[in-house]
This record gives C-alpha cells, structure tokens and sequence, in this order.
C-alpha cells in the first residue's frame, strides 16, 4: 500500500430480508490515518467487513469489521413489513499501490461471513475523485497534538447550528 486512502461511498438499500449494495463515488483521501503496521483487523467487529485481496492469488491485504445504520433499521417494524430505505455507508481501504479486489461480506444469522459485494479497484482509475479541500469558511483550532494520526487517536468537537455571528457563544 501507498499512504493515502480511498474512500468508497456506498448506498445500502433494502428492508429486514433484502440488502443491496451499489458504490456511488470514490474518493481519494492523502493519508491514511490508521496504522500502516496493523492491515488486518483481529477483532471481528460488526455484521460486516470488508477485504482487500490480490487478484491473482486472492492473498487477503486489508480486513477490517464495520457496521452500517441499515443493520438498526433492517430490524424496525417498518422493514419487518417490507419497506425499503436507503441509507449512505462509507467505507475507507488503504490506498493500494496496484489494481485489487475489494469485497464486502456480511454476517449470517449463523455468525458466518457471507461475500455481498465486490469490485475490481484499479487506484489508476479516473473514476476515483481527489478528496474536495475543507470549506475555507471553517476555521479548525488545533488544541492538542500528539503525534501522527496513525499513532494517535483524533478528536473532533463540532460546533452545528450556530450562525457566523453566533461564534463567540461556543
């Protein structure tokens, strides 16, 4: 892999027994903030994952475990009665250095992985959009810095509902 990131922007439609996928964009980002020592999870966290895999010999590069808001809704009463919602799910892989294979499973009622979705990603593709630089409007305060991203955890304070005029309240 290559420091750096894409981001795959899904769209996750269906009700409590139908799940579709469908990628919408993909994005670049210039850094990837996780450790670059640690590309497959240990944790199997979440009803779903998803791996990066060499095409030639399906070798398994990334993995790690996720979760979806389409899980909550898929057990609400409105998709126990067959109504379909669509909700956006991001996923982000480190940035490869030559064309992969990136696939999603999702868990079985049983605790199996279950291949959902894959794609060919080849990190050439023009498809593949430069991340947009944050609004110049938003002023980010830096308060504390502990090292690189990929070393240290981030957090972030959003102030919403406040106006330009409103700043010196928060």
């Amino acid at each position: 892999f290559e420091n750096g990131a894409i981001r795959l922007e899904l769209l996750q439609t269906g009700h409590a027994t139908q799940c579709e996928l469908e990628c919408k964009s993909m994005v670049y980002e210039s850094t990837w903030p996780e450790n670059p020592n640690h590309y497959i999870s240990p944790f199997g966290y979440g009803d779903f994952k998803v791996r990066v895999l060499r095409p030639s010999d399906k070798t398994l590069l990334y993995q790690k475990g996720f979760d979806t808001l389409f899980t909550e809704y898929a057990s609400t009463q409105p998709a126990l009665d067959g109504k379909s919602a669509v909700f956006e799910t991001t996923v982000r892989i480190p940035k490869p250095k030559e064309p992969v294979i990136v696939a999603i499973d999702k868990r079985t009622k049983d605790g199996r992985w279950r291949e959902y979705w894959s794609i060919a990603l080849d990190p050439t593709d023009p498809a593949i959009q430069p991340v947009e630089k944050v609004d110049d409007k938003l002023e980010v305060i830096q308060q504390h810095h502990s090292g690189p991203p990929q070393q240290c955890v981030d957090l972030v304070f959003l102030a919403e509902g406040y106006k330009r005029e409103e700043k010196d309240k928060f």
